[in-house]
């Protein structure tokens, strides 16, 4: 497989822009002067995610599933940029270094229960929302 480079960067930001923005329009944020609550579950329009996911995502998750290790890195090339991008957008402060970096290695550990027969952007979010609503008060900038 060849593995050039398949998803321009500028996919990458306009894909994270999108559901930055459908997440902040979608949900409210909870005022920073009172205590941190478990965030519900978030509920993206699935349609617009796959619509909106960066080129060839899922074919670089079936290679990596093959054990294409180019592949591999690739994609969490590829994730980074995309989370750094969608975090940018968020209105909470918040370390982004270390949450993005939480979140990849969460990606890794979890690799096999991604289904790449579906969109892969949906559960990348699903990680990244998770990782954010479980360790908030950590990775929030004071």
């Amino acid at each position: 497989m060849n593995t050039d480079p398949i998803s321009s960067p500028d996919a990458i930001q306009r894909s994270a822009r999108f559901v930055g923005m459908q997440s902040t329009y979608m949900f409210n944020r909870h005022d920073s002067r009172r205590p941190l609550k478990k965030q519900p579950n978030r509920r993206y329009n699935i349609a617009a995610i796959t619509e909106n996911s960066p080129p060839r995502w899922q074919k670089l998750m079936v290679a990596t599933h093959a054990g294409n290790k180019s592949a591999y890195r690739q994609l969490l090339d590829e994730f980074e940029i995309w989370l750094r991008q969608y975090f940018t957008l968020q209105t909470e402060r918040i370390a982004k270094d270390r949450l993005v970096s939480e979140i990849l290695k969460s990606v890794h550990e979890k690799l096999a229960t991604c289904d790449p027969s579906r969109p892969v952007l949906t559960w990348l979010l699903a990680i990244a929302d998770f990782r954010l609503s479980q360790q908030e008060p950590e990775y929030r900038l004071h």
